[in-house]
This record gives structure tokens, C-alpha cells and sequence, in this order.
């Protein structure tokens, strides 16, 4: 279920970012590029990123050592799984909005 859900997701990134480099084609507009970053590269990323993390997390849930920072920080007590999970996750989420606030300002400035 994992694979066809990330198949399906990794093809809407690409369908949006070929939409998106075709608006920038017949407009030039460099906001719709920076817009594919956001949209479409960095969950394209995460996918994998994903993956890893839920694999790393299964083994130290299983008590096997990981040995990679951030998740030292489990293994040393100083974090729960659940907490490391959330600040990776709004470390994600703050990386995405500042793409997507730069595309915005682009486009933006681009319209005045």
C-alpha cells in the first residue's frame, strides 16, 4: 500500500511541476519555477526521506540502535520517537513554506 500511494503521490508532483513548467514557458514568469520547488521537488524528496525515517523509527521502536543524529537523541532519552517525528515534520513544513513564500514574492513583485 505504501509503494502504490508513494507511486501515486510522485506522479501528481510530476504532473503539477510539468504544468507549472509550462505556464513559465509561455509566460516567462520565474514565480512558476520557484513554485515547482514547494509544489513539486521537495515532496518528491520527502518521499524517500519518508521512508527512511519510518524505518528508522520502526528499529528503534524494536530497541535496535540506529546510530544517526537526530535519532541519537532517542536512543540518549533526551526525545520521545513522537517528538522527534514532530519536529522533523515542522522542520519540513517550515523549509516548504519558506520556498512557497519566495515563489509567491516572485510572482508578486513580477504583477506590480
Amino acid at each position: 500500500m505504501t509503494i502504490v500511494l508513494g507511486s501515486v503521490d510522485l506522479l501528481l508532483y510530476l504532473a503539477v511541476a510539468a504544468i507549472l513548467v509550462r505556464k513559465y514557458r509561455h509566460g516567462k514568469e520565474a514565480g512558476f519555477l520557484w513554485l515547482a520547488v514547494p509544489l513539486a521537488l521537495i515532496p518528491a524528496i520527502s518521499l524517500p526521506v519518508s521512508l527512511w525515517r519510518h524505518a528508522a523509527a520502526d528499529r528503534l521502536i524494536a530497541g535496535k540502535e540506529i546510530g544517526i543524529f537526530p535519532f541519537t537523541l532517542v536512543e540518549q532519552g533526551r526525545f520521545t520517537i513522537g517528538a522527534l517525528l514532530t519536529l522533523l515534520n515542522f522542520a519540513d513544513h517550515a523549509v516548504w513554506g519558506v520556498f512557497a513564500l519566495a515563489a509567491v514574492l516572485v510572482l508578486v513583485r513580477r504583477k506590480e
